[in-house]
């Protein structure tokens, strides 16, 4: 047990005061001055926006963030030692966001219905242009394997 527990410091405990709302009020109005108010959002100014190069700059971000999950795509499916360009990638970027403001970071009205088609064609030809290359690297393997075993067949 701690000594702040212990007997002989009783008289030392910390007692919780408590206090009527009308004496809450009263302080509250002792310290609060003559021009005190409650704040009133109604001053503010409504619909305003972030300044619009804050904007255009978190876009070009976005733009350049998906562009680099095109790159790990290509990384994927082409070579895994490909790269974008950074300085390509930004001028991408900065260009890509006006577009990306204009349809807030969605497809634009007219492709817009056909969304769904779009990612399962993506995820459908993604899916099958991994699974060819895999198929591709199997038969590889089986070409090495059977020629090292060609090899030592001759060796014998």
């Amino acid at each position: 047990m701690s000594d702040a527990l212990a007997p002989e410091h009783e008289e030392e405990q910390l007692t919780i005061e408590t206090h009527s709302e009308a004496e809450e009020k009263a302080l509250l109005g002792s310290l609060g001055g003559e021009d005190d108010q409650d704040f009133d959002p109604s001053g503010l100014p409504v619909g305003e926006s972030e300044p619009e190069a804050v904007l255009l700059e978190a876009a070009a971000e976005s733009a350049v963030l998906y562009l680099g999950m095109g790159e790990v795509m290509m990384q994927e499916m082409v070579h895994p030692d490909f790269h974008f360009n950074e300085e390509l990638a930004e001028k991408f970027g900065k260009a890509a966001a006006p577009l990306l403001l204009k349809h807030n970071g969605d497809l634009p009205p007219w492709l817009k219905e056909y969304k769904e088609e779009i990612v399962f064609t993506a995820a459908a030809g993604f899916l099958g242009f991994v699974s060819w290359r895999q198929v591709k690297a199997l038969k590889a393997a089986d070409a090495v394997k059977a020629k090292e075993e060609a090899e030592k067949e001759q060796k014998s």
